[in-house]
C-alpha cells in the first residue's frame, strides 16, 4: 500500500507547519509569508474548496510540504507562463499544466494494518500523490491504472504555482491592527 510516508497518528508533526516555517512571534507581530508558503496557502484553498475538511488540509500539508516546495521550484524551472491565466486560448495551454493526483480513503477497515497502528485515533488517509507534467502524462497513466482508481482528486497545480509571483508582486504588504495615528 503506498499511503503517505509517516502518516501515524499525530506524532512528530508539532514541529512541522503546514505553511510557514516555525511559529509565529506572537499576538500582534507582523509575519512576511514567501511565496513558496502563500502557494502552500492557496493549495489548501484548492483541497478546501474540493471538500476535505481543514484537519484533512492541514495534516495532509504537514505531510506533503517538502514535497510541494520542490514541486513548486519544479514548475517554475521548466515552465515561463502560467497554462490558463497567461497563455492564448490556442489549446496549446493544456500541455504545459503541472496535476497533482491524490487518493483519500475514507474506508479505512480495508486496511486493517493501518488500523492497529493508529488504534482509536480518528486520522485521514490519503495515498501518495502523483504528480504529472502535461495532461498527456495524466492521461496515459489512467490509460495504464484503467479500473485501479475509481474516485480521485485531480488538481492543476502549475497555473496558481506560475500566476502568483505576478499577483504578489503587484499586491501591497497588509498591515494587520489599526493605522497609526500621529499628533503633533
Amino acid at each position: 500500500m503506498d499511503r503517505i510516508p509517516g502518516m501515524t497518528p499525530w506524532e512528530d508533526l508539532d514541529d512541522r507547519w503546514a505553511f510557514y516555517d516555525e511559529p509565529g512571534q506572537g499576538t500582534g507581530s507582523e509575519e512576511l509569508f514567501s511565496t513558496v508558503h502563500v502557494y502552500l496557502m492557496g493549495m489548501a484553498i484548492e483541497l478546501l474548496n474540493i471538500g476535505l475538511k481543514q484537519s484533512e488540509v492541514i495534516f495532509f500539508l504537514k505531510h506533503m510540504r517538502p514535497t510541494l516546495e520542490e514541486v513548486f521550484k519544479s514548475i517554475h524551472s521548466r515552465n515561463s507562463q502560467a497554462p490558463f491565466s497567461g497563455a492564448p486560448n490556442n489549446g496549446s495551454a493544456i500541455h504545459s499544466t503541472a496535476w497533482m493526483l491524490v487518493r483519500r480513503e475514507e474506508t479505512q477497515e480495508q486496511y486493517p494494518l493501518l488500523l492497529k497502528k493508529i488504534g482509536n485515533k480518528k486520522q485521514p488517509l490519503f495515498m501518495v500523490p502523483l504528480f504529472f507534467n502535461g495532461f498527456d502524462e495524466v492521461s496515459e497513466h489512467f490509460a495504464r491504472a484503467s479500473n485501479s482508481h475509481r474516485h480521485v482528486i485531480l488538481i492543476e497545480i502549475a497555473d496558481l504555482a506560475l500566476t502568483l509571483p505576478i499577483y504578489l508582486n503587484e499586491t501591497s504588504v497588509a498591515r494587520r491592527g489599526r493605522p497609526s495615528t500621529k499628533q503633533r
